[in-house]
């Protein structure tokens, strides 16, 4: 869909994308190189995120800082809307994104209009379509000079903006920059958000990538650095042990390599034109004509995957085809909010405003997901009078001021299309959310908070590889603020008691291709299905990426060393899977409904190493601890796109 034009912000990612190699599983599964270095943990969250920071030890090769390229943008106002009388204006910038619905179904529109969720709740809202976070960021700084200046109510600026949940880290450390030269006790802060990429945001390849994932060590993907689809690349290269390289100096036939582009449109059109690009080779290797091309000398070498989003995977589908959706939001669906952020010096002073602002939101979220209910059941016609979901489209097209309302309407879900070759492609997919999603997501009802898994994975992962871009990142607890979703539910209670539109699993349902393969040693005591004190640590990296890959179901596939009887170790590999699975259902809660994982067992059937020799008729201890281990198999779930 034609929604996020890439941000300068971004664009300064592309100037810094000269690392050398690394493998991506090291950022993902612990290594010695990357240590990050986190003062205890207060008692309360400071009022001053600077003072609690997540920081980079210095490492070696850091790429030079450079600035921002300037895009020339012309930034846009807010329209002069007659303000309803008895509410209060809420002025939001925002990005063109399908998961923005639910604010233009609570508006009407983008005039607030009088019989609209919004102003019933007492709230006008303005919207600004602002497609760069640096200016989205300006706004908030306009704002909050004018609240310092002494305005308790400024007239210029954003009250709040929208962004990508897991471009959260370096996004808040630049906003709270920004508010810092306006005041050292100025932050920003995350209140809730507004709905979900699911499925739209993707990572496009050859199928025979998505049939063996190692066949994708020497393919060449074009995109742009640090962005929420480059996420979803380097999250699916972690799950499946495939070496990535970001050196676009040289090309590693045995790694996953990487060209950056301007813009996800042009990420699109590079892979569309086959474009080859010069690189030296760090091992032998054919370049992209089946020629030989020896370590140290130059190849040539076409592009022949893409990170993008709609419409860019439509173009492909339309203009290429011949790829297909590696993985996507829709697996990783946990990965991308929308999250709102605003001032929270501000918010402070005008609690009762966000709360009834929030319960619009929500309600309208509530709305649209009983319409898609009904619509996928066959219970209500598409377009009637009572769908509330084409009501939101046409209203987001009146806010957008881009493509049609039958387009916003389709590509809402994920639509399967036949691309030029014949093969089937998953293009769009976005959700809305509700107040039960939130208190999940966030871990106010009891369980994970997803909310800091996913913040502090890719804060981290886009620290590790642009270090001299973002060095530091405030801590979770200093930037979101769980007050003002708390408050709406004490104060409209029947929104909590809404579908919380959570991933559901049965029993009978197809488990689907695989999308990845995760090995962990997780050690128990002997002969036992106890863990040891050693296992907890391993045990959070598996809920990790259980936790991001929310909409995938999952196989635990328990294993043993050689030693003992071979049916007593076929039954502890079971007991042993399914203490992991128990484990995992009580430490994700919500993101771990019933039916998600099947436990496998194999006893000593397939040792990984060898840990018996028949000539001394020993043991090895390592070895054995090798192979008592527990492998996670992750798929994803067909048949829920749309014709």
């Amino acid at each position: 869909m034609a929604r996020r034009m890439k941000t300068s912000a971004k664009l300064f990612f592309a100037g810094l994308f000269v690392l050398s190699a690394l493998l991506v599983s090291r950022m993902f599964f612990g290594s010695g190189d990357k240590v990050v270095d986190r003062p205890p943990e207060a008692t309360a969250a400071p009022t001053v995120p600077a003072a609690r920071m997540v920081t980079a030890v210095p490492t070696e090769n850091r790429a030079p800082a450079v600035p921002p390229p300037s895009t020339g943008a012309r930034v846009p106002t807010f329209e002069d809307i007659p303000l309803l009388p008895g509410v209060k204006e809420i002025r939001l910038a925002h990005w063109t994104w399908n998961t923005h619905q639910a604010w233009a179904l609570a508006n009407k529109g983008k005039m607030t209009a009088a019989d609209s969720l919004f102003a019933q709740r007492g709230v006008s809202l303005k919207f600004k379509r602002i497609e760069e976070i640096p200016l989205q960021i300006a706004e908030l700084r306009a704002f909050a000079a004018e609240l310092k200046s002494g305005n308790p109510a400024p007239r210029t600026g954003a009250h709040f903006f929208t962004i990508m949940g897991d471009a959260g880290g370096w996004v808040l450390n630049d906003t709270n920059k920004a508010l810092r030269a306006v005041d050292p006790g100025y932050s920003a802060e995350i209140i809730g958000f507004g709905g979900f990429s699911a499925g739209e945001d993707k990572f496009l390849g050859p199928p025979r990538w998505k049939e063996n994932p190692q066949s994708a060590r020497g393919g060449l993907v074009a995109g742009v650095p640090a962005d929420g689809d480059w996420n979803v690349m380097i999250f699916w290269c972690a799950q499946n042990r495939v070496p990535f390289n970001s050196d676009e100096t040289q090309f590693d036939p045995e790694a996953l390599n990487f060209m950056k582009t301007a813009s996800f449109l042009e990420a699109a059109d590079t892979l569309i034109a086959g474009r080859e690009v010069e690189r030296v080779f760090t091992a032998d290797g054919k370049d992209s004509r089946g020629q030989l091309v020896r370590k140290g000398s130059k190849g040539r070498i076409a592009v022949n995957g893409a990170v993008t989003w709609t419409p860019g995977d439509k173009n492909i589908a339309n203009k290429r085809g011949g790829v297909v959706s590696i993985a996507s939001t829709r697996e990783y669906s946990n990965q991308m909010p929308q999250y709102i952020v605003g001032l929270k010096q501000w918010d402070e002073q005008n609690k009762q405003v966000i709360t009834s602002m929030l319960a619009a939101l929500f309600q309208a979220a509530d709305e649209i997901n009983e319409a898609d209910e009904k619509l996928k059941s066959g219970a209500m016609p598409a377009k009637s009078a009572a769908d509330r979901r084409w009501d939101a489209a046409r209203y987001a097209h009146e806010i957008f001021d881009s493509e049609t309302p039958d387009y916003w309407y389709r590509y809402f879900d994920v639509v399967t299309v036949t691309d030029t070759m014949g093969l089937k492609v998953e293009i769009g997919g976005s959700s809305v959310s509700n107040l039960p999603r939130n208190l999940a997501y966030f871990g106010l009802d009891g369980s994970v908070d997803i909310g800091e898994v996913v913040y502090n994975r890719f804060a981290t992962l886009a620290m590790s590889y642009y270090p001299a871009f973002m060095d530091a990142y405030p801590e979770w607890r200093a930037v979101f603020n769980p007050e003002y979703l708390l408050a709406t539910q004490k104060a409209f209670p029947a929104l909590t008691a809404a579908q919380g539109y959570l991933p559901q699993f049965t029993a009978s349902a197809e488990k689907g291709t695989q999308l990845g393969e995760l090995s962990y040693s997780i050690s128990f005591e002997s002969g036992k299905a106890l863990f040891t004190p050693a296992a907890t640590a391993v045990l959070e990296e598996a809920l990790e990426q259980l936790v991001i890959a929310a909409n995938a179901r999952v196989e635990i596939h328990g294993h043993t060393d050689s030693q003992g009887n071979d049916d007593a170790n076929l039954v502890l590999s079971q007991r042993r899977g399914e203490a992991v699975a128990a484990w995992l259902k009580t430490r994700a809660g919500t993101s771990f409904p019933e039916n998600r994982a099947t436990v496998v067992a194999h006893g000593e059937q397939e040792l990984a190493v060898a840990d018996y020799d028949p000539a001394t008729g020993a043991h090895t201890a390592e070895k054995m601890a090798v192979n008592r281990r527990v492998v996670l198999k992750i798929f994803r779930r067909e048949g829920q796109a749309t014709e």
